[in-house]
């Protein structure tokens, strides 16, 4: 077994020499890479809608519901932001681990 790697607890795994900003700095690109994802969604998907069920009437084994359509509209200028920024996590995650 490689002396580099040491096992504690049966399932957690730790690099010896491996500094905590070289783990930090990992975590910055799949954070950019989700900003992307939901980014591209929001210019995709400029409006979300669904249904929300309220009860209008409930009186004993009566019970009268009503179902309205509700819509969140995403600016498109907060799908853009999110694409840059995710690009620009991407970018610094990239060169600091380089």
């Amino acid at each position: 077994m490689n002396d580099a790697l040491k096992v504690a607890e049966g399932t957690h795994f730790f690099v010896e020499g491996t500094a905590k900003e070289d783990l930090k700095v990992k975590g910055v690109t799949p954070l950019g890479v989700v900003l992307i994802i939901l980014g591209l969604a929001g210019l995709v998907w400029p409006v979300i809608s669904y249904t929300d069920t309220d009860t209008v009437v409930d009186i004993g084994p009566l019970e009268v519901t009503a179902q309205t359509e509700e819509r969140v509209p995403i600016p498109p200028l907060a799908g853009g932001a999110a694409i840059v920024a995710g690009i620009t996590l991407v970018v610094v995650g990239k060169r600091r681990h380089a």
